[in-house]
């Protein structure tokens, strides 16, 4: 476990701007609405939380088409 800890502190080390959201990297912005995949346009990693539901197979990865 001590390797993913590790990860996961590296992927919020590369998202620290407060208009990125905190599950979404690369940054995906706070929005005080619904965000679809055609609104950002690239592919996410998610971690946490998936707010806008970018990732509907839940295997940690969103807008996978992009």
């Amino acid at each position: 476990y001590q390797a993913e800890e590790a990860y996961d502190e590296y992927l919020e080390s590369q998202n620290q701007d407060p208009n990125c959201h905190p599950s979404y990297s690369p940054c995906v912005p706070n929005a005080g609405y619904d965000l679809d995949c055609p609104d950002i346009g690239f592919s996410v990693t998610v971690r946490g939380y998936d707010e806008y539901r970018l990732d509907r197979e839940g295997e940690g990865y969103g807008c996978e088409s992009y």
